[in-house]
């Protein structure tokens, strides 16, 4: 039993002042030009959401790097943000290379005795508890240099701390691999989608002429939804809100939580149906505006709020392909051209809404193909996004049981 709880015999609790030392960053004024530019990296505190530092966007000069009192870090070191409101304070990143800092970052220097690599990970678990050292008035708070020294730490002998800094360190560049991947596959869907839904390409085996039509012209649009208060002398109903829209293309039943009461007048008119098409017709960002979620089933018992829009079809419309119609770059230029506020919020209006001008398939079977196709790329990025999901949290695991002992490495 130790300070840091329970621990193999063979362990050890050692502070950071008793295998290395710290230093704090400084930056150079920035009203001199001589200083900034040139060929020394110098390293932001925003950038510890990087967790590994491969390269910052900073540059200064020998001279900056001479007048503001900074330190050249070299690479294998433990940063730490020490200050701000934000999550940076706290926060642990590993840099791959040699750089300098600004005053919120302190690094913990490599030496022989330990494994930066371990260290690093063992501080990135520890986050709460290094903003709960750091804690202050407000909610900035901050650490400096006497608390880094001061933080404890399990030590095991340096051989299986490197092995324990590997493994972990593995784990995330799979865990990163997965998001590259996802982002790429991400930039492909939205290709894709711009080309198919705008009829510049064509799925092989169509050809009939396309059909263009306002959103008015395409089904019963409606507002006056029903508001998040409760009332005894109405009836309980479940809410299809603003971020139910925003948050996804296909809306579900079963995702639907929040409850609100509404009158019988209110029930009848903001039912929803499989295949209406919800809007969100205002924001605080204009690029918010317009979008769009398709209800996937009858919803009994649930109502729209009045933060969104009901668009009824009235003509044939494929579901799987109206989870994705308007979510083309055509569709979006129309919205920002008639969004109407500035600064805290912006709107489009329902008789601006029923003039948006579309371009669907005529056919029904071209939209359930190109739907289809969209709909297969969706269902691969979710899949990937479990299995990196997956990643995560076995790495929490791993990290909870090798960085207290509790799982032993082989030698």
């Amino acid at each position: 039993m130790t300070e840091l709880g329970l621990l193999p015999e063979d362990w050890d609790v050692r502070t950071v002042r008793d295998c290395t030392d710290v230093v704090t960053g400084a930056t150079p004024s920035t009203s001199v030009k001589e200083f900034w530019g040139g060929e020394i990296p110098w390293m932001s505190s925003g950038e510890l959401n990087k967790k590994y530092i491969h390269e910052v966007e900073g540059r200064i000069t020998k001279k900056g790097y001479e007048n503001c009192g900074t330190h050249m870090i070299p690479d294998k070191c433990v940063l730490i943000g020490l200050a701000g409101q934000g999550k940076t304070r706290g926060t642990a990143a590993y840099n791959y290379i040699p750089l300098c800092t600004n005053q919120s970052i302190g690094s913990i220097l490599p030496k022989p005795e330990f494994d930066s690599l371990f260290l690093y990970h063992y501080l990135d678990s520890q986050y709460n508890q290094l903003r709960l050292l750091s804690a202050g008035d407000g909610g900035r708070g901050g650490l400096n240099k006497q608390l880094l020294l001061n933080i404890q730490f399990p030590f095991p002998y340096i051989t299986e701390q490197q092995r324990i800094g590997k493994l972990l360190t593995d784990t995330d560049n799979l865990i990163s691999g997965l998001d590259r991947v996802i982002e790429k596959k991400k930039l492909i869907k939205q290709g894709t989608m711009q080309l198919l839904l705008s009829g510049r390409r064509r799925l092989k085996g169509f050809s009939k002429p396309w059909i263009e039509l306002e959103l008015g012209e395409l089904g019963k649009l409606t507002g006056a939804g029903v508001d998040k208060t409760i009332n005894i002398d109405e009836k309980p109903v479940r809410l299809l809100n603003f971020l139910d829209v925003y948050n996804r293309d296909r809306i579900y039943n079963h995702e639907l939580k929040m409850w609100v009461t509404a009158s019988d007048y209110k029930i009848a008119r903001c039912d929803v149906k499989q295949g209406d098409i919800f809007l969100t017709p205002s924001s605080e960002l204009p690029n918010d505006i317009g979008r769009s979620a398709v209800a996937m089933s009858d919803m009994e018992g649930v109502c729209y709020s009045y933060h969104v829009l009901r668009l009824r079809p009235s003509v044939e419309l494929d579901m799987t392909y109206s989870a994705y119609m308007l979510k083309t770059a055509e569709y979006e230029e129309q919205i920002r051209f008639l969004s109407e506020g500035s600064g805290k919020r912006y709107v489009i209006s329902l008789r601006n809404f029923r003039e948006l001008r579309i371009s669907i398939p005529d056919d029904i079977r071209e939209q359930n193909a190109i739907g289809n196709v969209i709909a297969a790329m969706d269902n691969e990025i979710r899949d990937l996004e479990a299995e990196r999901d997956k990643y995560k949290n076995i790495k929490q695991g791993m990290m909870q049981k090798l960085l207290t002992g509790q799982i032993r490495l082989p030698v």
